[in-house]
């Protein structure tokens, strides 16, 4: 509770006039609360970098058990850290220690200074010890500064943890928009399928996929044409089959499968062929996939890219398929490994 404590101290004081103020008011305190003595051998003040000693000073440098363990640059409160991330990170990198601070007292700005990137990828962590919440802030200080957690390599460990989260979320943030996007430009017949039966269960109304693929595009809802039966419906034109019911589970040799979507019938049927035949399945796969892809490979180069789902086996699998497509892709993945139709057997409620 000691950290809480100080925290809340700091947070009804008034902000530190001047850098050395803030070390002494801010910096010092919650060190000590971290399990560091300010006062004894483990903290070093104003400490020169580097081996020659010509790399500059740091305001602090925690050691331990003969090695430095982090650095921390202090700036006056309400300074512009930016401007400083080159300073600390260089530091930091001279002395080759596993994390780096930044802080002004009330921001924290934390950094892996080893790791590859650029240093807003390096930083894994900015706290406002003003104005986050309080468990947040004194959990995450312990965490990434402690002395126990330090010493121990862990605050190591769950700052590359973090900062790996922090990458795949702005990956996602980037591409997830554009894979959407492109699903309803050219939406598939799965997706067609689940949108028209989720406005089916609301509206008791089937749209046409015409009426559903607009909705996804926001253009304006075609009315549906009137039924009618011309004398002789042109060849060309086939009319626009409705989506194919889905299953709810699929019977395979006699065992019970449940599946949600129709991809989920070849991803069972792949997974269980696999199982059953071992090489001999891979074998069939390579025959029977033709061109440059496979309809399921444990080397994802080796199947069409455009949509894949992986098996708990490890296989790859194409699902970029209709109904119609993925029965018919079973029905010969079947037939390849010597087994008959009859075999599969769709179930619906």
């Amino acid at each position: 509770m000691a950290l809480h404590e100080t925290i809340e101290r700091i947070r009804s004081s008034p902000v530190p006039p001047n850098e050395e103020t803030a070390k002494l008011q801010i910096l010092a305190p919650i060190l000590q609360d971290l399990g560091w003595n300010p006062f004894g051998p483990e903290i070093l003040w104003e400490h020169s970098v580097g081996e020659t000693k010509g790399g500059g000073r740091v305001d602090i440098a925690l050691t331990a058990k003969g090695r430095i363990r982090a650095l921390i640059e202090a700036k006056a409160p309400g300074a512009d850290l930016s401007n400083h991330v080159k300073q600390v990170l260089g530091y930091a990198f001279e002395d080759g220690v596993d994390i780096c601070v930044l802080s002004d007292g009330l921001q924290w700005w934390l950094y892996l200074p080893q790791g590859l990137g650029s240093p807003k990828e390096r930083r894994f962590a900015i706290l406002h010890v003003d104005k986050d919440p309080l468990d947040q802030v004194c959990n995450d200080l312990t965490t990434f500064l402690g002395r126990d957690s330090l010493v121990s390599g862990q605050a190591q460990e769950r700052a590359k943890q973090v900062r790996e989260a922090l990458r795949e979320a702005a990956q996602l943030e980037k591409e997830m928009p554009e894979i959407w996007q492109g699903m309803l430009d050219e939406p598939d017949s799965e997706l067609i399928e689940l949108f028209g039966e989720r406005v089916y269960e609301k509206l008791s109304l089937r749209p046409s996929r015409e009426q559903i693929v607009a909705a996804m595009r926001n253009t304006r809802i075609p009315p549906k044409p009137p039924d009618h039966k011309p004398d002789s419906p042109p060849a060309s034109k086939p009319s626009i089959a409705s989506p194919a019911p889905r299953p709810t589970a699929v019977r395979l040799w006699d065992q019970l499968h449940p599946v949600k979507a129709h991809y989920q019938v070849i991803m069972t049927v792949v997974e269980e062929l696999h199982l059953r035949h071992g090489a001999q399945f891979a074998n069939a796969l390579e025959k029977l996939g033709g061109g440059a892809y496979r309809y399921a490979s444990h080397d994802p180069a080796q199947v069409r890219p455009k949509r894949v789902k992986q098996t708990p086996s490890g296989l790859w699998v194409d699902i970029n398929l209709n109904a119609q497509d993925v029965r018919k892709r079973a029905l010969r993945l079947l037939k390849a490994l010597g087994h008959d139709e009859s075999d599969l057997v769709y179930l619906y409620e």
